[in-house]
């Protein structure tokens, strides 16, 4: 969920270092073109309109760059539709192995929310760029020193850290509720740790944003209350009966 970096948008960046490019070179080709033939009004007049082609061909390159770029955000409401639409398809496909079961389908329900959920904190809105547009090769953003939360101190520290705690609260109550297999604390704590890893490996790949350790940290303890308090639940009702 990191959202520390406050760096602009990698389109932005590209197509300023595109402009830069083009037109120092334009102004480098006007020199050398000037020294050698602008003994003319003619040879004169060309040469401005090389200059004027230069410069209308660095627009087209930035808005080139800027469409490629649009294509790779994670808009909020297209990537849920996606996410929606894969889970109709696997719940459908598992409707033809197995017989459907109303009950079952609406506490999975509730798995898809949660994925929801954390997707809008986590990469909604986050370009997916591979490199970095001003050094051109791969560039994650990554902390690895734990713990380092109890002392940075940011605008938003406070949301971030209360964020990835409470966050994962839900996920680790409704996960062993839904999916029997996690019938103990420990693999329940452990499924949810999974989870908030590849969410955190795949943050690698957002320009906006941080792969955090202290993330997993946080996120990983709020599931382990969620995931304490179903099990209290679980035991209570046992010694109900």
């Amino acid at each position: 969920m990191n959202e520390k970096s406050t760096l602009t948008n990698p389109a932005v960046k590209l197509v300023h270092i595109n402009l830069d490019f083009f037109v120092h070179f334009s102004n480098q080709y006007a020199c050398i073109s000037f020294s050698h033939s602008c003994d003319t009004p003619e040879s004169a007049l060309s040469l401005v309109q090389v200059s004027q082609a230069r410069l209308e061909l660095s627009g087209v390159l930035n808005s080139f760059y800027e469409r490629i770029f649009s294509m790779f955000v994670l808009h909020e409401a297209q990537s849920i539709l996606v996410i929606t639409i894969i889970w109709i398809l696997v719940r459908l496909f598992f409707a033809r192995i197995h017989k459907p079961d109303t009950k079952r389908e609406l506490m999975l329900l509730l798995v898809y929310i949660c994925i929801i959920v954390v997707f809008h904190f986590t990469m909604a809105g986050s370009t997916v760029c591979l490199t970095d547009p001003e050094l051109h090769r791969f560039t994650p953003k990554l902390n690895l020193k734990a713990f380092n939360f109890l002392t940075d101190r940011y605008d938003g520290w406070q949301r971030n850290i209360i964020g990835n705690f409470t966050m994962f609260i839900p996920v680790g109550f409704i996960w062993p509720l839904v999916f029997k297999k996690l019938n103990t604390y420990g693999k329940a704590v452990g499924a949810c740790f999974l989870y908030t890893l590849v969410i955190e490996i795949l943050q690698l790949l957002l320009y906006e944003r941080t792969s955090d350790v202290d993330d997993l940290i946080l996120n990983t303890a709020g599931a382990a209350i969620g995931a304490g308090i179903w099990f209290l639940i679980k035991k209570a009702g046992k010694d109900n009966r």
